[in-house]
C-alpha cells in the first residue's frame, strides 16, 4: 500500500463530510471563500455561513473526525487574508481544539475584524470632525449611517460590551456640546457608562443597549435640522 508524503494522508484520501478534501473545493465549506472578500457585508455573511456548521462541529466531534473538520476549515481560512485577527489560523490550535472550539474561535476572530473596523471608522470620524457647542453637520450624518451599521450587526455579534465602546466613543462628552445638544444626549450617555460599569453583560442587556441605539438615530436627524 502506497503511503502519502503529506503527513495528513487520512485527509488526502477522504472526501469529507465536513469540509471536501484536500484537492478539492467540494463540500459545504467551500463557500467561505467565495462568501469573503473582506467587506463588512461578506465578512457578516460568513459569520452567518460559519453559524450554520455547528451541526457539522459537533458531528466531527462525536465521530472522531475533529481533527479532519478542523484541518479543512483551516485551509478555507487561509485565502482570507484581509482578517484582522490572524491567530484564527494557528495551526496548533486546528489540531489541538475540539471542532466546536476551533469553529467558535474563527467566528469570534472574523466578528472581532469587523468591530475593529467599526472601532477605526469611528474613531476617524471623531477626529475628523469635532464638536465645538454644535455637532458637526457632517459628523451627524456619518454617525447616524454607522450607528444604523452596528445596529445591523448585533443581529450577529453578541459582545454587548465592545458595542458600549462604540457608543461611548460616538456620543458627545459632557461639556462639548452647548445646552440645546447636551439635554438630548445626556440621558443616554448615562445609560451607556452604567452599563459600561456593570461586572456581566449577559443577553437581557441587548434590548436596552438597542434602545439606546434607536433613541440617537432618532435625535440625530432632529440636530441636523438645527443647522
Amino acid at each position: 500500500m502506497s503511503k502519502s508524503t503529506s503527513g495528513k494522508p487520512h485527509e488526502q484520501r477522504k472526501s469529507s463530510k465536513y469540509g471536501g478534501s484536500s484537492t478539492t473545493d467540494s463540500g459545504p465549506m467551500m463557500m467561505l471563500r467565495s462568501l469573503y472578500d473582506g467587506s463588512e457585508k461578506s465578512s457578516i455573511e460568513a459569520i452567518r455561513y460559519l453559524k450554520e456548521l455547528k451541526f457539522n462541529a459537533l458531528r466531527a466531534d462525536v465521530d472522531g473526525e475533529t481533527k479532519l473538520f478542523n484541518w479543512s476549515l483551516q485551509r478555507k481560512l487561509e485565502s482570507l487574508d484581509t482578517l484582522t485577527d490572524r491567530r484564527v489560523l494557528d495551526l496548533h490550535d486546528a489540531s489541538e481544539l475540539k471542532a466546536q472550539q476551533y469553529l467558535t474561535k474563527v467566528i469570534d476572530a472574523i466578528s472581532f475584524s469587523v468591530y475593529m473596523k467599526f472601532y477605526e471608522e469611528m474613531k476617524i470620524l471623531c477626529i475628523t470632525f469635532p464638536h465645538n457647542d454644535e455637532p458637526h453637520p457632517h459628523w451627524c450624518r456619518e454617525a447616524w449611517t454607522l450607528l444604523a451599521r452596528i445596529y445591523q450587526f448585533m443581529d450577529d455579534y453578541d459582545r454587548l460590551g465592545n458595542v458600549l465602546e462604540l457608543l461611548a466613543m460616538l456620543i458627545p462628552k459632557e461639556n462639548e456640546l452647548s445646552t440645546e445638544y447636551e439635554d438630548s444626549i445626556r440621558p443616554f450617555r448615562k445609560q451607556v457608562y452604567d452599563l459600561k460599569a456593570e461586572d456581566v453583560l449577559d443577553g437581557s442587556k441587548e434590548a436596552e443597549v438597542r434602545d439606546i441605539i434607536v433613541s440617537v438615530l432618532n435625535i440625530l436627524p432632529n440636530w441636523f435640522s438645527l443647522f
